[in-house]
C-alpha cells in the first residue's frame, strides 16, 4: 500500500488567470504523461515537472483512468 502503480499518469495543471504564460504554459494545459515521461512545452522543450520556467506557478496531479476519461470528455462538450 502506498506505492504508485508503474502505470500512473500524471496531469499538467495550468493557473488559469491573467499571469499564466500563453506561449511555455498554457499549451501544456491537460497534457497527460506516465510518471516517468517529459511534458512539452508550447516552445518544443521538455520538462518532467514544474516550473517550466522562473515563475511559473503550474502543478501536475496524478489522474487515474477515470480522471483521464472525465478530462476527454469535458473537451468534446466544451465544458
Amino acid at each position: 500500500r502506498g506505492e504508485i502503480p508503474a502505470d500512473q499518469k500524471r496531469l499538467w495543471i495550468e493557473t488559469p488567470d491573467s499571469r499564466l504564460c500563453p506561449k511555455i504554459c498554457r499549451p501544456m494545459h491537460g497534457q497527460i504523461r506516465g510518471l516517468d515521461e517529459d511534458f512539452t512545452t508550447g516552445q518544443g522543450k521538455e520538462v518532467s515537472a514544474p516550473a517550466a520556467h522562473p515563475g511559473c506557478r503550474c502543478a501536475t496531479g496524478l489522474a487515474s483512468e477515470e480522471d483521464i476519461a472525465a478530462y476527454e470528455a469535458s473537451l468534446e462538450v466544451g465544458v
